[in-house]
């Protein structure tokens, strides 16, 4: 099913387009619009036309399309790996290359073989089965790249709140720190108390933290308790108890 030289033409542009928003613009959403269709379809859809396979027509082609699309995409995984190109910019340039060598091919031998392009076999009826498969295949697809682009423009690394609870250990210091650090990627905003053997001794109410700040503080507590207990709340969250750390001195502290 050779393909027709403007089809071909269109392909080449949105490979060359995918392959200059990769490199240009830091826009997930213009890359994903750009660079799904290329890695699914377009790829293959330009090597098949070189390779000009007889065994495809109408419905079939577009899905062996698909298929050698994602054959392509495995082939580059391996190869952009081994080269430490994993990356944007290069499964970028692996599919535009694909698909622009495809579609050079496809050129040159429609020309050196005379034949017209655009001159398609009559494809084969199609029932309602295979479109509402297509449809499904479709569906599944567009929600594939619906999410991807979702977790790309909110993820964020792995965020967590450091909190600690040392003891000075010089003799007869009766010393304790207590510390807090936002690694959360966002501000927060703390409480928290300090319990010996189960009664408040002492607390902080509010302590708001920008991403990287800490909060330390020492503590005069009495060297006779057997639990000193430190509780930490998130402010938005004041009925749980967001991280708990103790020094116990039943057996030496621990």
């Amino acid at each position: 099913m050779p393909a027709s030289r403007p089809v071909l033409l269109v392909a080449a542009a949105w490979a060359s387009a995918s392959l200059l928003a990769a490199l240009a613009s830091e826009s997930v959403v213009l890359r994903a619009v750009l660079c799904a269709p290329l890695a699914l379809y377009w790829a293959g859809f330009a090597l098949l036309s070189a390779i000009q396979p007889r065994i495809a027509r109408g419905v079939e082609w577009h899905a062996l399309a698909v298929a050698v699309s994602v054959a392509t995409l495995i082939a580059g995984g391996f190869a952009l790996n081994a080269a430490g190109a994993l990356g944007p910019a290069g499964w970028s340039a692996w599919t535009a290359g694909a698909t622009l060598l495809g579609a050079a091919i496809a050129s040159l031998r429609g020309q050196a073989s005379g034949a017209p392009f655009g001159s398609l076999p009559s494809p084969r009826p199609v029932s309602w089965i295979t479109w509402a498969g297509c449809c499904v295949a479709l569906a599944l697809l567009l929600g594939a790249i619906g999410i991807a682009v979702h977790d790309a423009r909110t993820w964020r690394d792995f965020a967590f709140t450091e909190f600690w609870l040392v003891p000075d250990r010089s003799p007869g210091s009766g010393l304790v720190t207590i510390g807090i650090r936002n690694a959360e990627a966002r501000s927060m905003r703390y409480d928290l108390e300090i319990a010996a053997d189960g009664v408040i001794v002492s607390g902080w109410q509010s302590v708001r933290l920008d991403p990287g700040e800490s909060f330390v503080r020492q503590l005069p507590v009495a060297a006779r308790f057997a639990r000193l207990e430190g509780r930490l709340f998130a402010s938005e969250q004041p009925g749980l108890i967001y991280r708990k750390v103790w020094l116990d001195r039943r057996g030496g502290i621990r």
